[in-house]
């Protein structure tokens, strides 16, 4: 699955190049990146399962249901390490690394 859901994001996680240098944007944007994709699977994987469900009770409750968004999170830990891995990557090869 490709990486390129930025079209997706909302107009609070807008890309604004010229608030950060190269190293801070190729960061943000990664990191940016993969947490849409983590709210994407962890949305999917409740569809998954709601959809189960219909089929295992035959009947359709979810309208009962209050909607919350998936809240994926990654732990401070990991956060800092992915931080310092992707201020590694030039900005010329974000491009890339977002198609992979």
């Amino acid at each position: 699955m490709p990486l390129f859901g930025w079209m997706k994001w909302s107009k609070n996680d807008s890309y604004k190049p010229t608030r950060y240098p190269g190293s801070e944007v190729v960061t943000k944007t990664l990191l940016r990146e993969l947490k849409w994709h983590l709210k994407e699977r962890e949305r999917l994987v409740q569809e998954i399962e709601n959809e189960q469900k219909v089929q295992k009770t035959g009947m359709d409750y979810n309208w009962l249901k209050n909607y919350q968004n998936p809240q994926a999170t990654i732990p401070a830990t990991e956060q800092r390490q992915l931080e310092v891995l992707c201020s590694q990557i030039q900005p010329c090869q974000t491009g890339t690394v977002l198609s992979r």
